[in-house]
């Protein structure tokens, strides 16, 4: 439900694990929970909300990120990384792919929340959560990069203890270098235009990743990093001219405020559009002036690096006059550094505190909402499972006392009931256009029956809006409130699994597969409007096998008879079988009953040919003489055909259809169309 709301879709496969990664590959959505949500003592409302943020998160990028920029950015970013710093295109690949990524997550976060708002509350809560749960440890310095890129670009901060590990460091400097393009991506209205601000990010940077990447540890963690393609869509609604807009920032701190606490050379660079961080318009970017950018970016880098390393020198050599006052100094930084984490601690902290009373109370809402439908899924499922419970064991054997004079042998006949087995296959074409053709038909003889109101009556009820002809001395004033017309129908289908209907009707069909495309062909055409239930019957020896290929209940949106197996062996008896029907069909509650016998030769479990015709024709006064409509259709070639015919008419007395098996179809459609339209 939630991925529908947010997306208007039902076709998009939904998984949810403890653990592990949350993405989508546009074809499926795989929502991985935080193991900290399991093994620390979070709430089910805490849970939930995680879990919607997750969700809404992965759904957004559906609708709003786009595959081919993804896979255009990782060639583009990884080519530049290798021709400019000869960073192994590899590793050039994941680092790209991780900085897009991250500014992304920023972009999508931030167009969900303002598209739907509800969802700032489920975002931050839990963006706040793990930040405060996953800070830094600077085991890894390149990893420590990568991450703090994706903390600023979700929350606006660097991760927890940053400041303590990394304050005045050239990971710092570097960081804040790219604050301001990382606003600015996460701003974008398209998925190519924060592609384009990721590109400078990577241009950026690139001198400082090529530097950490000549640490054998450090290429070792990239090897590490997933090579799979994740969060994207490829086909995205680019039609659509919806946009959420910016005002709401799902950031801890204001974006501006963010943006403020870069240096001063960076806006400067920003202001001019000649540095390193040339103005950019999204998709308007100039390629050639980027390179001619990125290579400036590299030369300036480059010259900095090596003015670094000259300071360096002269440092070296006043080291040991300067060793007390440098004690004092990392005291003050540590004494500053302590004091920024605590502000940034007291931000998150000061968001969990706003935002889970609102979360929470959404969640509970929610969770409620959710038991409700649990319950009533429940209770559905009794309702089905009373529906579709069949023949009770007291009705099989009143069934069976019609079969105990011994001329139907020494033994009454057993029942054996069995579900069918299923397999999973497309309707062919021709079905669905078939069922398509045949559901029309049922709807317009539904629409048909249908009454309406009938105004301007001396008797009814009052219709106050022809109460002016009372004026006028016209008391036709009243109205006959039409009833639309309920669909109170049941069918019930039984269908003939005996060995002759292995017959070959054609080079490509038998008798089964005829049978089985008329009940597909049905099932589509009435399912949703009218129960039916199908029923596959067959004898060996003394026992009956009715095999169940759909219940009355089914709502399954596969069709049930198209992905059943039809198997047929045995002989028939029919009249055993006709009356276990009957038994079905009296529990249910509609008044009007449907039984279809689609059957190609004649009873033949019985001790004689004569025998089963008396029963079968018993069988059908049974059905008759308790409202249920019986229908017989005899298919088969020709000659057989018209050497049964007589048979069948004097077993069924009426409505029998004799037709050649091509025509099962087209003639159980018509029998259903004049069954209903009386």
């Amino acid at each position: 439900m939630v991925i529908f709301n947010l997306l208007g879709r039902t076709d998009i496969p939904f998984s949810l694990n403890v653990g592990g990664s949350s993405y989508t590959d546009f074809k499926k959505i795989v929502v991985g929970l935080p193991e900290i949500f399991v093994e620390k003592s979070f709430s089910y409302e805490e849970i939930f909300s995680a879990l919607k943020a997750l969700t809404g998160h992965e759904s957004e990028h559906i609708k709003s990120s786009d595959y081919r920029v993804l896979k255009m950015f990782l060639k583009d970013g990884s080519e530049y990384l290798n021709e400019k710093f000869q960073i192994h295109q590899n590793h050039g690949m994941k680092i790209a792919k991780h900085v897009l990524n991250s500014v992304e997550d920023g972009r999508i976060e931030k167009r969900l929340c303002n598209r739907k708002k509800g969802y700032k509350k489920h975002i931050q809560f839990l963006n706040a959560t793990l930040w405060k749960e996953q800070p830094i440890r600077k085991e890894n310095e390149l990893q420590d990069f990568l991450y703090s890129i994706t903390s600023y670009s979700v929350t606006g901060l660097f991760p927890k203890d940053f400041e303590v590990h990394y304050k005045n460091t050239r990971m710092e400097k570097e960081l804040n270098k790219i604050k301001t393009m990382t606003i600015k991506g996460i701003n974008e209205s398209t998925a190519q235009g924060c592609a384009n601000r990721c590109m400078r990010i990577i241009e950026i940077t690139a001198p400082y990743l090529a530097e950490l990447l000549k640490d054998e540890g450090n290429q070792m963690s990239v090897d590490d990093m997933s090579d799979y393609t994740q969060y994207t869509c490829e086909n995205p609604d680019t039609t659509s001219s919806e946009n959420p807009g910016n005002a709401i920032s799902v950031h801890f701190k204001s974006e501006e405020e963010s943006k403020d606490d870069s240096s001063q050379e960076q806006e400067q660079n920003e202001g001019d559009g000649n540095g390193i961080l040339g103005d950019m318009k999204g998709e308007e970017g100039d390629p050639k002036q980027e390179e001619r950018l990125g290579e400036a970016n590299s030369t300036s880098e480059n010259n900095e690096d090596s003015k670094e390393g000259e300071d360096s020198a002269e440092n070296e050599e006043t080291q040991e006059g300067t060793e007390e006052e440098s004690d004092v100094n990392n005291t003050s930084k540590q004494d500053e550094s302590k004091s920024n984490s605590i502000s940034d601690d007291s931000i998150v902290e000061n968001i969990i505190e706003n935002v889970r009373k609102d979360a929470m109370k959404d969640a509970e809402f929610a969770l409620k909402n959710a038991k409700k439908e649990e319950d009533k899924q429940k209770k559905e499922s009794k309702k089905k499972a009373k529906i579709d419970k069949g023949v009770t064991k007291k009705e099989v054997n009143d069934v069976q006392e019609a079969y105990s004079d011994n001329k139907y042998g020494k033994q009454k006949p057993t029942l054996t009931i069995s579900p069918i087995t299923k397999r999973n296959r497309e309707l062919t074409e021709d079905i669905k256009r078939d069922g398509k053709r045949f559901r029309k038909e049922i709807e317009e003889i539904f629409k048909n029956k249908k009454t309406y109101d009938s105004r301007h009556r001396r008797k009814g009820i009052l219709d106050t809006s022809s109460i002016w002809k009372v004026g006028t001395k016209d008391y036709n004033v009243f109205l006959k409130k039409g009833q639309p017309q309920t669909t109170d129908y049941v069918a019930y289908m039984l269908v003939d699994g005996s060995g002759s209907m292995m017959d070959r009707v054609d080079e490509n069909n038998n008798k089964v597969s005829c049978s089985q495309k008329a009940c597909a062909v049905i099932e589509e055409g009435i399912k949703g409007f009218i129960p039916f239930k199908s029923t596959i019957f067959r004898a060996s020896g003394r026992n009956v096998m009715h095999t169940t290929v759909s219940e009355f209940s089914n709502d399954s949106k596969f069709n049930e008879s198209w992905n059943a197996y039809f198997e047929a062996n045995g002989g028939n008896m029919d009249g055993f079988s006709i009356r276990i029907a009957i038994k079905e069909l009296l529990q249910r509650p509609e008044r009007n009953r449907l039984l279809v016998i689609l059957s190609d030769g004649l009873p033949s479990a019985y001790p004689s040919q004569k025998l089963g015709q008396a029963d079968v024709k018993d069988a059908v006064k049974e059905a008759r003489k308790n409202g249920i409509k019986v229908v017989s259709i005899c298919f088969g070639s020709k000659r057989h055909r018209e050497e049964t015919i007589d048979v069948y008419n004097d077993m069924y007395q009426k409505s029998v259809i004799s037709c050649d098996p091509s025509d099962i179809n087209k003639e159980l459609t018509r029998v259903l169309k004049r069954e209903i339209t009386r």
